[in-house]
C-alpha cells in the first residue's frame, strides 16, 4: 500500500493478525505460497524494484537488493516437499523470471516473450499460467 505496508488478516476470524514493513518504498504486488503461507512483497525504492519473502510468521526469509524494473506480476510457490521454492515475475518487456528463495533469490532462468506479461496463475505445484497484454493465456513448467 501507500503506507509502505503489509496487514495480514484473519479472514475466517475477520480480524487483524500482523503487519510486515514499513517497506523503504510503496508496496506495489504480493503473493502468497499455498503450500507453506510464505509472502513475496515486490516493493519501489529509488525507482529500483525490491523483491523480499516473508513467513507467515513476519520474520523475512531472503531479500534481493534490486531486480528487473517494470514487474507486472510475481507468484511464489514450492514443489511437494519443499525442495525448491520459486518467486516467478512477469515484466512490461515480456520477461518471465524465475528466481529461487532458498538461493537468496538468484535468478534461475529466463524466458522472454516479446509481449507485455499481465498475469501470472500456479495451477499446481509445477504448470504456471501466463496471461499477456493481449488476453493470450500460456501454460508451462516453471521447474524445467
Amino acid at each position: 500500500s501507500e503506507d509502505r505496508t503489509v496487514i495480514i488478516w484473519d479472514l475466517n476470524h475477520r480480524s487483524f493478525l500482523r503487519a510486515l514493513g514499513p517497506f523503504s518504498g510503496s508496496v506495489k504486488l504480493i503473493s502468497f505460497n499455498q503450500a507453506n503461507a510464505n509472502i513475496v512483497i515486490l516493493y519501489e525504492n529509488n525507482n529500483d524494484d525490491i523483491i523480499c519473502v516473508y513467513n507467515i510468521n513476519g520474520i523475512e526469509i531472503t531479500k534481493s537488493r534490486s531486480v528487473e524494473n517494470n514487474i507486472n506480476c510475481l507468484a511464489i510457490f514450492s514443489q511437494t516437499g519443499l525442495t525448491k521454492e520459486i518467486v516467478i515475475t512477469g515484466t512490461q518487456k515480456g520477461d518471465l523470471i524465475i528466481y529461487d528463495v532458498f538461493k537468496e533469490l538468484e535468478e534461475i532462468k529466463r524466458i522472454n516473450y516479446k509481449i507485455s506479461i499481465t498475469a501470472i496463475a500456479v495451477a499446481n505445484e509445477s504448470q504456471i499460467i501466463i496471461g499477456d497484454i493481449n488476453g493470450q493465456l500460456t501454460t508451462l513448467n516453471a521447474m524445467n
